[in-house]
């Protein structure tokens, strides 16, 4: 009877563990799904708008940094929404490469049609085509 009380009490530890983590899981990943929304939001809504482009990078890596358990949908958004701004600043290699890195978090992945002029919805589409390579 004695062994078996540690073993229980070991098992009862152990479970209690493994629940906690199957319960904040994903409330973490909620948590840092809204903190990169938001970050995301401030960084083209207001900075990309405001030609503050240094500001928004900043922003948007923030975002992606705070995205670990973000679903590959977020994840690709915030990616567009650097080389959208990479594009802005006239560096086009940055801007295909953060494309590309759209891509492959989510083949789905759309262009952000309102911040994107004619020569940075060709690089989008060059990424698509270099995603897709791999």
């Amino acid at each position: 009877m004695l062994l078996r009380v540690p073993r229980l009490l070991a098992y009862l530890i152990i479970s209690s563990v493994a629940l906690a983590a199957l319960v904040f899981a994903p409330a973490q990943a909620q948590a840092q799904s809204r903190t990169a929304k938001k970050l995301y939001a401030k960084a083209i809504d207001e900075d990309y708008l405001n030609s503050k482009f240094d500001n928004a990078l900043k922003k948007l890596k923030r975002a992606l940094k705070a995205c670990k358990k973000c679903s590959g949908k977020l994840r690709a958004k915030i990616h567009v929404g650097i080389g959208v701004v990479y594009a802005a600043k006239k560096q086009p290699g940055k801007a295909k490469a953060a494309f590309v890195s759209a891509f492959k978090a989510n083949k789905k992945v759309k262009p952000l049609e309102d911040y994107m002029n004619d020569k940075t919805k060709r690089l989008f589409k060059a990424a698509k085509s270099s995603a897709g390579d791999d």
